[in-house]
């Protein structure tokens, strides 16, 4: 990522920086067959603050926009 800073903010024994994303750069065989960047090929990964490690991305369980239909009212 190609960023700008915008603000550095100071919190106790820690520093927390804001900013602004300009330009994302990703590798040609992260995208899948359809040209959209392919989870499986990127293998992107999160830290988790609390429980001071890192966990895969896991498995798809639903489609964006419809999946959560069952919890509205009807």
């Amino acid at each position: 990522l190609e960023c700008r800073l915008i603000e550095t903010v100071e919190l106790g024994a820690h520093t927390q920086y804001i900013g602004e994303i300009l330009d994302a750069k990703v590798d040609e065989n992260c995208f899948g067959e359809n040209g959209r960047p392919d989870l499986a090929r990127i293998r992107p990964f999160l830290y988790d603050a609390f429980g001071l490690g890192y966990h895969a991305v896991g498995e798809r369980i639903g489609d964006a926009f419809s999946a959560g239909r069952r919890f509205l009212p009807r």
